[in-house]
């Protein structure tokens, strides 16, 4: 590769980085304002995107946190354990006067687990056991009415007091109910404990329950004239819409450069690896370049109204027929998801680009009139429409919207069949680049060309149409670019119009002028046709892949009768003078065009053919061909 090449490629790249990231980062970033707290906006702040305002839905989600009740369980046999301390603490008592008060409060705590006071055990001691029964009696009938209720460790004291309450109301004498309280405040606990687990759980749905504060694209966040709260000072500086803010614009700056920077590099990869072609031919690379960022900025602009209206088609649709479908795919995926990042696109409007993609260039593949152009894009219109359809009825969201929305991508599609074909003109006048459309035009026969050879040489033209139906049939058949194979068939011996009636196809049976020829003579003027067909090409401004084939199709093989003939005349014949002068076939087409050509003018030179004859001709010289290095 030139030096000069390797320059333009670099120049080329810069170019597609600079207007990707200049694109994105004016879609990107947001409006910047001058304000500050208790300051009034001047004007409306809308939002540009979806914007939550998280702090006031963390307020909201708190306010529903704190009012989540915590989850409680029952303790197990807790409530009648509670209840009847109070009679094995008698019954502890009763049956130890002799003892101790320390030995007795040792002896109920390792019994019941309840520590008393000593005043309280001594003042149990100095009671007769009637007194302790009554006590008993009238503390273990409160309490079960105290346990029929949830007591948990929140309203533990507040059941205390209810239940010291519910004491003086009983008969005890003013003494006991103050021994009876003692008892009752060591022995009271919660017989309900709180399921944490459980509890947060509540909290968590509470929250969750929270619908998120949100502006959506379009709506105000601040109104002309509102105050300017701390609040909304934070959530403006928050999402970047505050001038003074640089480091999320350097953020959102390198966010960009990276991921622009990794899709070019895979995009630049990709053709470098497998297509070496298009990676070597600046004039492509460069058509490429400039309708990537057509693209991008259609879709930039396109979507500040509604991003349905972006038409979505006509990247892929346009490298089909310009470039070649497979490229096409990748190249819209590459773009695809720049857009998206770019624009912020839902999911449904991404699935959407997508399948408009992969639909053009299947579509594409068949293109045999430039009105199917705009059939597929309709078609293409009615597919997405029905997977908008499809997609608001899974989000139970089908609306007047989803039409309005259907008529939006209907539309798009059919512009971007017209955008299309506009932007394909466009690069066939600047680069000269067969296109697909220009190839269907070119094999409509309604080419001046193609007429001079019906009027001046009907014979040449019969015999271009033969050839030209079969490199159709082989190209579909190895999966070569049929309308290239098409055209070429049918142009590849303009050369003959200069001197028609020197080839035999033009001839009548008792007028060869070659009779008063030598061979070399002969051989010069065959030899002609091919310049003769460049400079035709040339002044009609043929694509240049026709003109290959035009200079290709004999390649450097031998004019086998004009060579026997000098044979005939002289032994020592040099077979170099009886050759074409090239160049050998290089692409494809014009390899398959090289062998229908012969194969067409050596079955009509068989007298009476038949199917043995012909498959014995065809096998001569395609063998012919090989070993004479002509398809190599």
């Amino acid at each position: 590769m030139s030096k000069t090449k390797k320059v333009i490629k670099i120049i080329i790249a810069v170019i597609l980085f600079a207007a990707t990231f200049l694109l994105m980062y004016l879609s990107l970033a947001p409006k910047k304002y001058t304000l500050e707290v208790g300051q009034a906006a001047v004007e409306d702040i809308v939002a540009e995107s979806t914007i939550i305002d998280e702090a006031q839905t963390e307020k909201l989600r708190k306010q529903a946190e704190d009012k989540v009740a915590k989850v409680y369980e029952e303790i197990p046999g807790a409530s009648d354990k509670i209840i009847g301390a109070t009679g094995a603490i008698m019954d502890i008592v009763n049956q130890s006067e002799q003892k101790t008060s320390e030995q007795i409060q040792s002896e109920i705590n390792n019994a019941t687990g309840i520590t008393l006071d000593l005043t309280t055990v001594q003042s149990l001691l100095s009671l007769n056991s009637d007194s302790r029964n009554n006590i008993k009696i009238n503390v273990e009938s409160v309490l079960k009415e105290v346990y029929k209720e949830q007591i948990n460790a929140e309203n533990l004291n507040a059941k205390k007091e209810y239940t010291y309450s519910a004491i003086d109301k009983t008969s005890l004498s003013g003494k006991n109910k103050t021994l009876a309280k003692a008892v009752v405040d060591k022995i009271m606990a919660a017989n309900y404990v709180e399921n944490e687990e459980k509890t947060q759980q509540a909290i968590e749905k509470a929250r969750s329950g929270v619908e998120p504060i949100t502006y959506v694209k379009g709506s105000k966040i601040v109104t002309k004239g509102e105050v300017i709260t701390d609040e909304k000072y934070q959530l403006l500086s928050a999402n970047g819409l505050l001038d003074g803010n640089r480091l999320q614009d350097i953020i959102l700056g390198g966010g960009i450069i990276f991921f622009t920077l990794t899709l070019l590099l895979m995009l630049a990869f990709y053709l470098y690896q497998f297509e070496k072609n298009i990676f070597n031919r600046t004039a492509k690379l460069f058509m490429i370049l400039c309708q990537i960022i057509i693209y991008l900025a259609l879709a930039n602009l396109i979507s500040k109204v509604n991003p349905y209206l972006i038409p979505l088609s006509m990247l892929a649709i346009t490298l089909s027929l310009v470039v070649k479908p497979k490229l096409a795919l990748v190249i819209n995926i590459f773009a695809v998801l720049l857009v998206a990042f770019a624009i912020k696109a839902e999911t449904t409007l991404i699935i959407i680009m997508i399948t408009s993609g992969i639909l053009s260039v299947i579509f594409m593949k068949r293109i045999m009139s430039q009105s199917a152009i705009y059939k597929y894009c309709f078609i293409i219109g009615i597919i997405n429409s029905l997977i908008i359809v499809t997609s608001d009825i899974m989000l139970y969201c089908l609306s007047i919207t989803t039409a309005i929305k259907c008529a939006f991508v209907l539309g798009a599609s059919i512009v971007s069949g017209f955008g299309s074909v506009g932007m394909v003109y466009l690069w066939e006048w600047i680069f000269n680049i067969p296109t697909s459309i220009r190839m269907l035009e070119m094999t409509s026969l309604n080419h001046p060309l193609v007429k001079k050879l019906m009027q001046y040489a009907p014979g040449t033209y019969q015999h271009s149409l033969n050839v030209s139906s079969m490199a159709e049939a082989t190209a579909e058949e190895i999966g070569a670019d049929i309308l290239l194979a098409k055209a070429g068939g049918l142009f590849h011996d303009i050369g003959k119009l200069e001197n028609p009636n020197y080839f035999s196809e033009n001839q009548t049976p008792d007028n060869n002028p070659h009779d008063k020829l030598k061979p070399e003579e002969s051989a010069e003027i065959l030899r002609k046709h091919v310049h003769d067909g460049i400079s035709l090409s040339k002044k009609y401004k043929l694509p240049k892949l026709i003109q290959n084939i035009i200079s290709s199709h004999h390649g450097t093989s031998v004019m086998q009768y004009f060579y026997h003939k000098e044979k005939c005349i002289k032994e020592d014949v040099d077979t170099e003078c009886y050759r074409y002068e090239g160049p050998k076939p290089v692409l494809k087409e014009a390899g398959i065009i090289m062998l229908a050509d012969s194969c067409e003018a050596a079955v009509k030179s068989i007298s009476k053919p038949n199917e043995a004859q012909i498959n014995e001709m065809i096998e001569k010289i395609f063998k012919l061909r090989v070993s004479d290095s002509q398809l190599s």
